[in-house]
């Protein structure tokens, strides 16, 4: 992979929920599915390794578990994650691996961490 055409994003400390994005009843705050697809994920290494395609609700419990990551063409090729030309690979990560949302999805875990967390899934996304 080619660092040079990386784009990278340096951390800027804390991150915050777009105040845009979010709707406020009494003390409960809510982020709408809309608002956050499409934003950049950025891993902890400062690398983009893709955007958000959706969110992974459990119906019974109403609880979002993952995020269906659509990885930048070089981090799937170096995850070893197939693509085709009409359709991007995905990974599903869990939330737990997710530090914060804000005008991007920023990661707990590296570009590296990422390879243990497909292949300890077993698979990607379909």
């Amino acid at each position: 992979m080619n660092s040079e055409h990386q784009e990278r994003v340096e951390p800027t400390g804390t991150m915050h929920v777009d105040r845009g994005a979010e709707a406020s009843t009494g003390s409960r705050k809510y982020l709408f599915d809309e608002s956050v697809r499409g934003r950049k994920v950025v891993a902890a290494d400062g690398q983009i390794v893709g955007e958000v395609a959706d969110l992974m609700i459990n119906y019974e419990t109403w609880q979002v578990e993952s995020v269906r990551l659509k990885l930048v063409k070089e981090i799937a090729d170096n995850l070893g994650i197939s693509r085709s030309m009409i359709r991007a690979a995905t990974i599903d990560l869990p939330v737990s691996m997710v530090q914060s949302v804000g005008d991007a999805v920023l990661l707990l875990v590296s570009t590296g961490q990422l390879r243990s967390t497909v292949s300890g899934s077993g698979k990607a996304a379909a």
